[in-house]
């Protein structure tokens, strides 16, 4: 691993590389961290527009507007750079929707083990397990309560505040499906039906 050595010709706050990023924006860090933008190469640069090399020594300013290559070469870096730093907004806008997917999900399971609090214990006991997760592609009051009994499946529709639906039977049974609003008194029937039975039963 290189090491770095540095040591300023004074103790100024201005030659001190531990301020050197104390006013740069977290986003540009965060690209620098995952080497979407080159610093070194930002300095040299830097130095070239000051008139300086990079031993610090002054070379004067080069124009060159006359050099289409080099306004090509230009461009075009300041063009990656713009996509780099957009595709870093795509990943964070990314992220952040994912946290939030993650913070309903968890919202829709707490309503439905509080609404079904009574029934759960009796699942757990039986060793079935259950969570939360939405529909692909089918985000808006596409929220489902899924429910595992060995290797049998049953998905329930659960909406906050908007109730549940049954959705039967379990996914090992193509073509038998049955929608509607049960009463809640029918839950511990419908498990005990479509998933504790079809998975009870001899290979």
């Amino acid at each position: 691993m290189k090491k770095f050595v540095y040591l300023p010709t004074d103790d100024s706050d201005e030659k001190n590389p531990q301020f050197l990023f104390s006013l740069t924006h977290n986003e540009l860090l965060t690209a620098i961290v995952n080497k979407l933008i080159d610093p070194v190469k930002l300095a040299k640069k830097e130095l070239a527009n000051r008139g300086f090399d990079t031993s610090g020594k002054w070379i004067g300013f080069h124009s060159d507007k006359n050099n289409p290559n080099e306004s090509t070469s230009l461009l075009a870096d300041r063009a990656r750079k713009i996509l780099d730093i957009r595709k870093l907004n795509e990943d964070i806008k990314a992220k952040e929707k994912q946290e939030e997917k993650d913070i309903k999900l968890l919202i829709i399971l707490e309503s439905f083990e509080l609404e079904f609090k009574k029934e759960l214990p009796l699942l757990k006991d039986a060793g079935i397990t259950w969570d939360a997760h939405f529909k692909t592609n089918y985000e808006h009051d596409g929220a489902f309560i899924g429910f595992i009994y060995k290797s049998y499946t049953l998905r329930m529709d659960y909406s906050q505040g908007s109730g549940y639906r049954y959705e039967c039977p379990n996914s090992n049974e193509r073509g038998s499906m049955r929608f509607g609003y049960w009463p809640k008194n029918d839950f511990i029937v419908w498990i005990y039906e479509y998933l504790i039975k079809p998975g009870d039963l001899p290979l």
